[in-house]
């Protein structure tokens, strides 16, 4: 077998084991989800019920923060984490306002070409808008810090010693974007629409991370850009 053979080989299998360790996070997500709705629905709760959505959230996040922590003590990925400082901040400052700026071009141009992005929390704030200030809280407390634990800190920080910054990067965030797919089904037009979006915005993420080798960037900039989209959603449903 030549050495090229042998290489691709190797990275084709790395490949698949992120996609296939994605698969998990979701199967996980949805298992504990679903023992959690059973026991919703066991005290007489309605799915539709403000802890209908709440107990989905942390469910979900549950399921991928399990995997996540599998997965980086398994492979023995580092993730960094340290003290903020100037260049942090920095960096802090430019993602948020790329992610809001790349958020609101697509959000223009993208219904032009018929992908409409769509948001769980534009559901989440029809059906539960007294929620969203629990949920602009769990963003920044659960959410974020667990997506980017996962995204970018196990399977960005595992590729990143195989394939370097900019494959890493851009495998890690179309994951990030094709996970968003359990949240919508029927046309799939918004779904294409929002993972553009997510892949962007973890594209950005991604950059964070290699720029500052501190997940506390991202994990701060996913928890504002989470807030923004909350925001948007509450004074949509007005």
């Amino acid at each position: 077998m030549s050495e090229n053979t042998s290489k691709i080989k190797k990275y084709s299998k790395l490949i698949f084991e992120s996609a296939g360790i994605t698969v998990l996070a979701i199967i996980a997500a949805v298992f504990i989800s679903t023992i959690s709705f059973i026991f919703l629905l066991s005290l007489g709760y309605d799915l539709d019920h403000a802890l209908g959505h709440l107990f989905g959230i942390l469910s979900t996040q549950m399921g991928i923060l399990i995997v996540a922590f599998y997965y980086i003590r398994s492979r023995n990925i580092e993730v960094s984490v340290k003290q903020p400082g100037n260049i942090e901040g920095k960096y802090a400052f430019i993602g948020i306002g790329a992610s809001l700026l790349v958020a609101g071009i697509l959000a223009i141009t993208l219904p032009i070409l018929n992908l409409r992005p769509e948001s769980g929390i534009q559901e989440l704030a029809s059906a539960s808008p007294l929620l969203l200030p629990l949920v602009v809280i769990l963003s920044f407390v659960l959410i974020a810090p667990v997506e980017e634990y996962f995204f970018r800190g196990a399977i960005q920080g595992r590729l990143r010693k195989y394939f370097g910054e900019k494959t890493s990067i851009t495998i890690s965030s179309l994951l990030f974007g094709m996970i968003h797919i359990v949240n919508y089904a029927g046309e799939w037009s918004p779904v294409l629409g929002t993972i553009i979006l997510t892949t962007t915005i973890g594209g950005i993420l991604g950059i964070q991370y290699e720029r500052t080798n501190n997940i506390l960037v991202p994990i701060f900039t996913h928890g504002c850009y989470n807030t923004f989209i909350i925001i948007a959603s509450y004074f949509f449903i007005l």
